[in-house]
């Protein structure tokens, strides 16, 4: 497996844990700041995982 393979298997990893810790802190806390925290980073992780997915697209068709 190529390192980009590795890096975005591993984000895939981390988007989803996130993902299932917004939803628990969703559930079980009333606390908006932490929702809207774990928020904004799952944001930049897609933003990250998409940006290198285009990046690998890209170089694959040159």
């Amino acid at each position: 497996m190529k390192d980009v393979d590795i890096e975005l298997v591993q984000l895939d990893k981390y988007i989803s844990e996130l993902r299932n810790l917004l939803n628990e802190v969703s559930i079980t806390s009333d606390e908006e700041e932490a929702r809207l925290m774990i928020s904004e980073c799952l944001d930049e992780l897609i933003v990250i995982y998409m940006k290198m997915l285009r990046a690998k697209k890209e170089n694959s068709l040159v």
